[in-house]
């Protein structure tokens, strides 16, 4: 399977804003001819023999009719150009946010959530820019110089040559300077994502700067972080200013070629006043468009750099893929098998076989794999070699949504979101049944939960469950894993930060619960609720006992 990569930028229905885009383009050209013949006709006819009253109300109108044609065209433009850049950042949003949604947890631990965020805002703000306001411009403003030239050329050849001259050299100017964008546009950019990074990060671990008394040198490193985006968005902004400059005195250069030349050719007789009028005042048209090849240009820069990163996204690895004809189950029993199995960075070789409906304690000492262990079985990690049963199906080969639905996990690794109480609880199954419903929210205790606060399941959730205790916050999460009615309950150190009664209540749910349930723990007095036992060493090595007594002096020997 090929990775994701960026959608083309003309393509779909970008197709169609293109093409009204070129429609734009040839109104905006044929209002700078008409503009540019009338001025002729004008000016030719006050040198012959004068203009005549009737010929004044002619004209008067159609300079009027053109006035009010013009803001409607520039309207289109705008209105097209921002439907093109629109189109395009919304579809590579969708494709980037569901790559990021296919990629195992690990595999984003290394990047930083401000980084992250800037890519969905900051970067795709750069690629709407160039879109919208660099591509656009550059197609309608071409086809309008374009046009404006060939008619340009049927009157004087050499008003036409010095005039399409000067342009490009124009622009070949402004390009050749505007290179050192880039590694400026660059610089910016990374500074930028250092500091949404460190504020991120900072915000997050508020409590912990004031607990450590860190405030001051946090305020420091800080300072230090703004400076540095302060000095490269000025070193951006100066260079972009001389590109701007440049661009600028291209149409400075376009204006006065015009001017000369014309001289020359009415001197010449080669051409007439009107027509040399007419050159003038339509490079005056062109003129804010030819000054604003300098922003094409930094939106340019800005493009590249931005897409580049975002293609670093893309190229992440770590996908959890599905096969592309996944077995479907609708109803597991819940039986596990551990077939030669690795994981990343602890369990190693690990073989067992735990029958539907046992419950079993995962031991071990601190790193050794524990929660690698659980996370694999809902394939939030993938195994660098051997394979994992469920009901005899290897889990590669299911469908991940239905694997999921088999599957429940409870860990401090997987929060809460934003949102209510009750979002929360059905977030894994949004309408479980009301029976089975019951059941759970007894087993977790939810209603003396939801008692405390006067919004009862409509009390709001901050990021992560921040506004939670950690007891609170394992009883939502439990019950949100459980309403999903799995047939393998996985737990992941949740006993530690439960009080007495909600230790009771998962006792009760363990000795009730007609699945099969795997739980890790560190609370030694519990291990004899397990039928079965699964031992990490620390050399990623897996024992596996029916008997809890046979597997606890090993336990013991190996950590003293």
């Amino acid at each position: 399977m090929n990775p994701p990569r960026r959608p083309p930028i003309l393509s779909g229905e970008r197709k169609r804003y293109l093409a009204a885009l070129i429609v734009v383009g040839l109104a905006q050209t044929s209002l700078a001819v008409a503009l540019m013949l009338t001025v002729k006709w004008v000016f030719d006819a006050l040198a012959a023999q004068g203009l005549q009253g009737d010929h004044m109300l002619g004209v008067g109108a159609g300079l009027i009719g053109l006035a009010v044609l013009g803001p409607g065209v520039q309207y289109a433009h705008a209105h097209f150009a921002e439907q093109l850049g629109q189109s395009y950042v919304e579809v590579l949003r969708a494709r980037l946010f569901a790559h990021l949604l296919k990629l195992s947890p690990r595999a984003l631990q290394a990047r930083h959530r401000g980084g992250l965020t800037l890519r969905f805002i900051g970067d795709m703000g750069a690629l709407r820019r160039w879109i919208s306001l660099g591509l656009a411009r550059l197609i309608v403003t071409g086809m309008t110089a374009t046009g404006v030239l060939i008619v340009l050329a049927t009157e004087s050849v050499w008003l036409a040559v010095g005039l399409a001259l000067s342009l490009v050299a124009g622009v070949l100017a402004a390009w050749r300077v505007g290179e050192g964008l880039r590694p400026r546009t660059l610089e910016t950019r990374r500074r930028t994502s250092r500091l949404a990074a460190f504020i991120n990060e900072r915000v997050f671990a508020i409590s912990s700067i004031h607990a450590c008394g860190q405030g001051l040198r946090e305020q420091r490193r800080m300072r230090r972080n703004l400076s540095a985006v302060r000095r490269a968005s000025v070193a951006r902004m100066a260079w972009a200013g001389l590109t701007r400059g440049v661009a600028e005195s291209g149409a400075l250069l376009a204006y006065s070629a015009v001017l000369l030349i014309g001289a020359l050719e009415v001197m010449a007789g080669a051409a007439s006043v009107g027509m040399v009028v007419a050159a003038m005042t339509t490079v005056g048209i062109l003129m804010p468009q030819l000054r604003g090849l300098g922003r094409v240009l930094e939106y340019w820069h800005g493009y590249r750099v931005s897409a580049r990163k975002i293609d670093d996204l893309f190229a992440l690895k770590g996908r959890i893929r599905q096969v592309a004809e996944p077995v479907r189950v609708s109803e597991a029993e819940g039986s596990i098998r551990f077939e030669g199995l690795s994981l990343p960075g602890s369990v190693q070789d690990a073989s067992a076989t735990l029958p539907a409906g046992g419950r079993v304690a995962v031991v071990g000492a601190n790193g050794t794999g524990k929660s690698t262990l659980l996370a694999a079985l809902v394939r939030l990690v993938e195994p660098l070699q051997g394979r994992i049963f469920l009901d005899g199906h290897d889990i590669g080969q299911l469908h991940l949504r239905d694997l999921r639905r088999q599957v429940g996990l409870v860990s401090q690794d997987l929060p809460l979101l934003r949102g209510t109480v009750e979002y929360n609880l059905t977030y894994a199954c949004r309408r479980p049944d009301p029976t089975w419903r019951a059941q759970v929210e007894r087993w977790c205790g939810i209603d003396a939960l939801v008692s405390q606060w006067p919004e009862g399941r409509l009390h709001r959730i901050t990021d992560g469950g921040a506004n939670l205790s950690a007891g609170q916050r394992v009883r939502i999460m439990l019950a949100r894993a459980l309403l999903s009615a799995p047939k393998v309950l996985l737990l992941d150190e949740i006993d530690g930060v439960l009080d007495g009664d909600g230790v009771s209540l998962i006792d009760a749910m363990l000795e009730a619960y007609p699945g099969t349930v795997l739980w890790v723990s560190h609370t030694e007095s519990r291990f004899d609720r397990a039928d079965q036992m699964l031992y990490l060493g620390i050399d990623g090595r897996l024992t596996h006992t029916a008997r809890a007594g046979q597997v606890l002096p090993l336990r013991r020997r190996v950590e003293a």
